[in-house]
């Protein structure tokens, strides 16, 4: 019974995902080939609408890459490489790489603050990249006239770190606040609702906690809270496994 539960959920994912998968890949599809059918009839004119459509080619061969990476990061999910790394180091690096690449919004400046003494942390930081990434490219989505995104990294009592990634855009509905991280669901015009479910994957395999609040002033915040040595986490948990097989029935 719980097998033929856990594929008929199985089969129920892959059917949302087919449709989702459809209805992103569709229309990139037939701007590329309207594009690709002017060019071939205008071959001897390359003017300034040849030139402007090679730029919607690319860019739409760009958006697909894009939702065939995200559906990719995640069904082919991988647990965690750990490794003592620095946090602060992550970040920069990952924010140096986005900002100066053709994605970002030049119109929205990123803030990183960190404390000066922040721990080493076990971590995987590819996959921590990808979670900073994911949250910098839904604000950057909710600003599209601009704003700041502020990122804080802290450290409590050299155990647990907590980041907080804070844009100042609109905000989503209070309703809304326990749906996004459903996978496909999504309040973007073009978002596949992958990145959010992609990012607790990443943080729940390092024990650790994400969630979403709307700040008073306008804006959302994502409130993530990692242990430094996350296997320490798992000892009560096993501890507690084990008092649990010595009892009797």
């Amino acid at each position: 019974m719980f097998s033929k539960v856990v594929q008929s959920e199985k089969m129920a994912a892959l059917g949302e995902m087919s449709t989702v998968l459809a209805h992103k890949i569709k229309n990139p599809l037939s701007i590329i080939r309207s594009s690709a059918q002017y060019l071939k009839r205008n071959q001897g004119d390359i003017n300034n609408t040849g030139t402007e459509l090679f730029d919607f080619i690319i860019g739409e061969v760009d958006h697909l890459e894009s939702v065939v990476n995200n559906m990719m990061g995640l069904a082919k999910y991988q647990a965690p490489s750990l490794e003592k790394i620095n946090l602060k180091m992550v970040a920069t690096e990952l924010i140096s790489h986005w900002t100066q690449s053709g994605n970002h919004s030049r119109n929205i400046a990123i803030h990183l603050d960190c404390d000066q003494d922040l721990p080493l942390v076990s971590a995987d930081s590819r996959q921590l990249q990808q979670v900073f990434l994911n949250c910098i490219i839904n604000s950057e989505d909710a600003m599209p006239e601009g704003g700041e995104i502020d990122i804080s990294i802290s450290a409590t009592e050299k155990v647990t770190l907590s980041i907080q990634i804070c844009d100042t855009g609109s905000g989503i509905d209070a309703a809304d606040l326990d749906n996004a991280f459903r996978q496909f669901f999504t309040t973007k015009e073009k978002g596949m609702g992958i990145g959010l479910s992609v990012c607790r994957q990443i943080v729940q395999a390092h024990n650790g906690t994400i969630h979403l609040e709307n700040r008073p002033a306008g804006g959302l915040c994502v409130l993530i809270s990692l242990p430094a040595d996350p296997m320490t986490v798992l000892e009560p948990e096993k501890e507690a496994l084990h008092a649990g097989s010595n009892i009797d029935h």
